[in-house]
């Protein structure tokens, strides 16, 4: 490959197991119809994946999308396609035609803006600049693309003034006097038709439709989590604040004199009332869960009729009172614009004879109209509530249906809101196994890849099977020791001494060490000082930087950072036990009463799981050629999983069993 070639010109390390994928890639770009086009790669730390798919995809032209878990990792493979594009461009001329695709809610709503533009100057970022001329700014500038990534709108305001699907519909699309400007629907869509390369996240995956699908190569980076991606995006529900929002909104856009009519609708009384009570029991038992697995969707018929029907009705009420404003705003006007005329139609709130009583005006074609504009934005306003509204009908009666019931997962959760000075509860259900959420018949080829990939899991959970291949390690692991701690986790008070131990001993050899723990409540174990960042106070982005730059030198933190950080250089490494899901964790619960009701071993699934876990959370110590270290385990269990030891044994890591608590 003559890029890759250029690459190993200018010093670029040339490894067996990149070269190897190099071939598997190829493999599935090139392959015959009547060829496997699903192929899995699991290539350890070290192997350079992310080179290994882009650059035999790049070499052959081949048009693809590339799905990995997160933004941040969106923003990764951004910098990896922008380095090779320079490199091409350099030496052929021609750079990589490539587009970071985000959900739509990501993006900002010009028309949503303009429409809240004098409220939003009122509103100050850090005291200085009005919000309003800032997103001005960013909108003239001509080199932002409407994301929200980077900028410092806040997150309430941004939900009411970025692309709501409900709002910016098919319909309302039409007459939107922002559309040829627009950021997702013009910019990025043509930029989208254009583009080889599309890097999207696990979550729009499986929500958006990709023209073309069938010429492109489908890349799943992160594949080991896109189970539990696609779990959360096909996850759906209410929480207290959500409805809340929503009564807001519908009250707002109701006539004067019905305003009160929700007012017997309290919210926060009837989620205290349905699930509180749920809460209490389990702090009885000495916990305070987060969230609690439920079996049955018990509070439907309390959904339907305390909140579900005055909505409703509220609906139709505003319905009437929108009819009736158009017809008496547009009393003396018999000429309207063709797009306006047809939302009038597409919004079925009006009657046929009103309808046509309006001529379309042939001279206004490209001329805007104030009173037009304005009726428009409050009939797509209220469409977005019907719409609302409509969706969690659907959603409960989703929730209560038979055919779902053996494959539907329910959970409540809360968490105190200083802006209800009260718990927001949340519930939802999801699909315990996510089977069939990607079409891959869609695609011409398939890639999954990870660090870590387990074959059964990935069928067992998604439905996705294929050619799987394993590659060989990278990195030299002769440097790092591994100490296994002859500890119990169920000796409560002893684990957590030896817990504090180890890290004191790691951090007596180490400038970083990372603390890897398997619940939140595990955290209160660690003693707190101006050296440790705790996952739970900043972002990640940020802790990790604390890291790296020596502002710190301690991270402490439960699942991403099991998986999904990169701290390169000398370290400890502290995991407190065993990474095994919770019995109470709501996908584990429901799957293993899944595979209890049908006489399948639970614990083989459990245990995989850790098993890839742990893999992931041990990887995070060697990053480059020159890292070293030690790993210590509290959990002497260990000793029980062969596969847990033989993995460690494979890597000719040094094992150390500590006979005594302390040592």
């Amino acid at each position: 490959m003559e890029l890759y070639n250029i690459l190993l010109n200018l010093g670029y390390e040339r490894r067996k197991s990149q070269e190897k994928m190099f071939s598997i890639v190829e493999k599935a770009i090139l392959k015959e119809e009547d060829e496997p086009s699903v192929f899995l790669i699991e290539a350890p730390t070290g192997t350079g994946k992310s080179f290994g798919y882009l650059l035999p995809i790049i070499e052959h032209n081949q048009k693809a999308i590339i799905s990995t878990k997160t933004k941040i990792l969106q923003e990764q493979l951004r910098k990896d396609l922008e380095f090779l594009s320079s490199i091409r461009k350099n030496y052929f001329g021609k750079g990589i035609n490539y587009l970071i695709l985000k959900g739509k809610s990501n993006y900002l709503c010009l028309d949503r803006f303009y429409d809240k533009e004098n409220e939003l100057k009122q509103t100050t970022i850090f005291g200085k600049l009005s919000l309003s001329k800032d997103i001005k700014d960013l909108i003239e500038s001509e080199t932002w693309d409407g994301d929200v990534e980077f900028t410092n709108i806040p997150p309430d305001i941004w939900q009411e003034i970025n692309i709501d699907e409900h709002y910016c519909d098919s319909y309302y699309r039409k007459s939107c006097p922002y559309m040829k400007d627009c950021f997702y629907y013009k910019k990025l869509k043509d930029q989208e038709k254009k583009a080889d390369i599309l890097v999207v996240n696990h979550s729009l995956l499986v929500l958006k439709e990709f023209e073309d699908s069938d010429e492109r190569i489908l890349v799943i980076d992160e594949a080991h989590e896109l189970d539990e991606a696609l779990v959360k995006s096909l996850t759906s529900g209410f929480s207290t604040n959500g409805v809340l929002r929503l009564l807001a909104s519908i009250r707002d856009m109701l006539p004067p004199e019905k305003k009160d009519s929700l007012d017997a609708v309290d919210v926060i009384s009837i989620f205290k009332n349905l699930f509180e009570n749920l809460f209490e029991k389990e702090t009885k038992k000495d916990k305070t869960p987060a969230s609690i697995p439920i079996d049955e969707p018990f509070f439907v018929n309390a959904f339907m009729n305390s909140i579900y029907s005055p909505l409703d009705e509220a609906i139709r009420i505003i319905k009437e009172h929108v009819e009736k404003t158009v017809i008496n705003r547009l009393e003396y006007k018999t000429l309207v614009s063709a797009r306006f005329k047809s939302l009038l139609e597409d919004s079925r709130i009006f009657k046929k004879e009103f309808i046509d009583s309006l001529s379309v005006d042939t001279s206004s074609v490209n001329q805007e109209d104030r009173l037009e504009i304005e009726l428009s934005r409050l009939i797509a306003k209220f469409r977005t509530l019907a719409n609302r509204v409509s969706n969690m009908y659907n959603t409960l009666k989703y929730m209560e249906d038979e055919e779902n019931k053996e494959f539907l997962g329910f959970v409540v959760s809360r968490e105190f809101s200083k802006r209800l000075n009260d718990y927001n509860y949340r519930v939802e259900a999801f699909p315990i196994f996510p089977k069939n959420a990607i079409n891959i018949d869609d695609y011409k080829s398939v890639i999954l890849t990870s660090a870590t990939l387990d074959e059964d899991l990935i069928e067992l959970t998604t439905g996705i099977r294929g050619e799987y291949y394993s590659l060989e390690h990278v990195f030299d692991y002769k440097n790092v020791n591994f100490i296994v701690k002859n500890i119990l986790p169920k000796n409560k008070d002893l684990w957590k001494e030896e817990l504090v131990n180890s890290l004191r001993y790691l951090r007596t050899f180490y400038g970083k060490v990372l603390v890897l723990l398997t619940s939140y409540e595990q955290m209160e174990y660690i003693p707190k000082d101006e050296d440790i960042v705790f996952q739970n106070t900043t972002s990640l982005r940020k802790a990790i930087e604390m890291i790296q730059n020596g502002d710190k030198n301690v991270l402490v933190g439960v699942d991403s950072v099991w998986t999904g950080i990169d701290v390169k250089g000398e370290k400890g490494l502290l995991m407190a036990k065993l990474p095994f899901e919770s019995p109470s964790e709501p996908i584990h619960y429901h799957r293993m009463k899944y595979f209890e009701k049908h006489g399948i071993d639970g614990f083989s699934y459990s245990r995989k799981k850790a098993f890839l876990q742990f893999k992931q959370g041990f990887g995070r110590l060697v990053r480059t050629k020159e890292d070293k270290g030690t790993v210590i385990i509290c959990d002497s269990r260990i000793w029980r999983y062969e596969e847990f030891i033989d993995f460690i044994k494979s890597l000719k890591v040094k094992i150390h069993y500590r006979q005594q608590r302390g040592d």
